[in-house]
């Protein structure tokens, strides 16, 4: 995965994610909903094949959106490692 900043301002930014797809981007923009700091997530990616896609974020006043992002992802890992866990278990 190859993170590019396309647009950064004090409560948004706009990110590519680079050889990443709905598998990644969906449990993201969902996490990163849930998260108080977070106004809005979402991400598009207008042509399966010629784009990559790019994902939206607009954080409360006084949020780091780079941090939001960091506690999302590293989130959704603990859940996957836990299932993952459970997984082997059985």
């Amino acid at each position: 995965m190859r993170v590019r900043v396309l647009e950064r301002k004090e409560r948004f930014v706009k990110l590519e994610v680079a050889g990443e797809d709905h598998t990644f981007l969906v449990p993201l923009v969902e996490r990163l909903n849930e998260d108080r700091r977070v106004e809005f997530a979402n991400y598009e990616k207008r042509h399966p094949i010629l784009s990559e896609p790019v994902l939206y974020v607009k954080i409360q006043e006084g949020a780091d959106a780079f941090e939001v992002l960091k506690d999302a992802a590293s989130s959704l890992n603990e859940d996957y490692e836990a299932f993952e866990r459970k997984y082997r278990m059985s």
